[in-house]
């Protein structure tokens, strides 16, 4: 064993990798949606996307109309991308430090 490591220390897991898994959780559901989507056949089964790209869809067609609900499924699916990722970041930072405060 190193010198430099002490016996007792326990590596904790890296913050990023709870922003990794909430992302991860994200995009497999998008991917599902994608899936029936494209075995379903029907045009109005492309709507389900909608959904995980909430409120960004509602918002663009407040302000901009039809191209702007459009615009906003794309986008606000790029987005809850992010907010899936800061989301899991943030807890998993949470759970390291209450950790860190019980030793």
């Amino acid at each position: 064993m190193p010198a430099a490591i002490p016996s007792g220390a326990k590596r904790q897991p890296s913050a990023y990798r709870g922003g990794l898994i909430f992302l991860g959780a994200y995009l497999l559901l998008i991917g599902l949606i994608a899936l029936f989507v494209v075995t379903a056949g029907g045009h109005m089964s492309s709507l389900l996307l909608v959904f995980p790209a909430l409120p960004w869809p509602l918002l663009g067609k407040w302000l901009f109309g039809y191209s702007g609900f459009v615009v906003g499924i794309w986008s606000g699916l790029a987005l809850n991308a992010v907010l899936a990722f800061v989301l899991g970041l943030a807890a998993s930072q949470l759970r390291n430090r209450s950790r860190a405060a019980e030793r």
